[in-house]
């Protein structure tokens, strides 16, 4: 779903990722942003 988004020149931000774990599930998705209560 990711790729197909991101092929029609969208960005996928993704919002209160706050858990280790699943900010590194974004990142290997390569979204292009990743919003958290707890920014480092």
């Amino acid at each position: 779903m990711w790729s197909e988004i991101k092929a029609e020149g969208y960005k996928v931000y993704t919002w209160t990722v706050n858990e280790y774990k699943d900010i590194e599930r974004m990142v290997n998705y390569k979204v292009d942003g990743i919003i958290s209560d707890f920014p480092r």
